[in-house]
């Protein structure tokens, strides 16, 4: 049976949540401070893991996977205009996966431990970027190796991608019972969008692996699949994620390069103190 992340998708561009609107779910600053204190249950006396280098809520920024100097698998965040990438992750565990909240105020990512192989269970995490506390869930077996997160579009559900198939929650405030979805169910669509590779904004186009099977999609040649099912090759780089609402980005070695939906040459982001096996980028901005 073919993997949930190899899978043959239509190339019908498929809008979350039925097309709705972003301005419409979207949560302002203020909203989202107090919507991420209580729905994480904290009492908010913490302080930001990015305290003094992004303006969470206010100003564009991407999380990375990479290898930190004492050789941990650690995320990292940048702003999109560049400059220095923060290491704000120091544990002993190995993290990857990161997708960031619609508000831009929490993130979601995979942990798992630092000797474990690749297809070893994780651990899901919402990391809240406004106090630094932490809320964990179990992931079904059933889907197999998790590889990818989304959030639904206004931020109240939580997927995660397998290779087997798709898990879902309810996010917190709810305690994240992740349950696996049905292909044939009406949960399908939004979970299917939710953890597709989609570019522009709104979405015109996605991005899947070219390669017919696979294991592990980190090394293979990826395409971009525009509505008419015309597709695109990027060739063989690793972990192609949306960048703004024209563009997407995607590393080859330890360079970020930035590669507009209109065509034309990627560009290379200029940025220091970047990870060794920069992977699995995140992007966000405000509306």
């Amino acid at each position: 049976m073919q993997s949930a992340v190899c899978r043959v998708q239509s190339a019908e561009v498929v809008h979350p949540r039925a097309q709705t609107s972003r301005s419409r779910h979207f949560y302002n600053l203020h909203s989202a401070i107090c919507t991420l204190q209580s729905v994480l249950l904290l009492s908010g006396c913490g302080l930001s893991p990015l305290t003094n280098k992004i303006e969470i809520g206010q100003e564009p920024f991407i999380v990375l996977v990479g290898e930190s100097p004492d050789g941990q698998t650690d995320l990292f965040a940048l702003r999109t205009a560049g400059g220095e990438a923060v290491r704000f992750t120091f544990t002993r565990m190995k993290e990857y996966a990161p997708a960031i909240h619609p508000t831009g105020a929490a993130l979601a990512y995979l942990r798992r431990p630092a000797q474990a192989i690749d297809s070893s269970p994780a651990t899901l995490v919402v990391l809240n970027l406004i106090n630094s506390s932490e809320r964990l869930a179990e992931l079904p077996a059933g889907i197999g190796v998790p590889r990818r997160i989304g959030w639904s579009r206004d931020g109240t559900g939580l997927y995660v991608l397998g290779d087997l198939g798709i898990a879902a929650a309810d996010a917190p405030p709810a305690a994240m019972a992740f349950a696996a979805v049905d292909t044939g169910s009406a949960g399908w669509i939004p979970a299917d969008s939710a953890t597709s590779i989609l570019v522009g904004e709104p979405p015109i186009a996605r991005i899947e692996t070219c390669a017919k099977d696979c294991i592990s999609s980190a090394a293979l040649p990826w395409c971009v699949i525009s509505p008419d099912g015309r597709r695109t090759e990027l060739g063989r780089v690793v972990t192609p994620f949306r960048w703004g609402s024209d563009s997407l980005a995607f590393f080859q070695g330890e360079e970020l390069l930035l590669y507009a939906l209109a065509g034309g040459r990627p560009r290379r982001m200029e940025w220091n103190r970047a990870p060794k096996r920069p992977r699995d980028g995140s992007y966000w901005e405000p509306e």
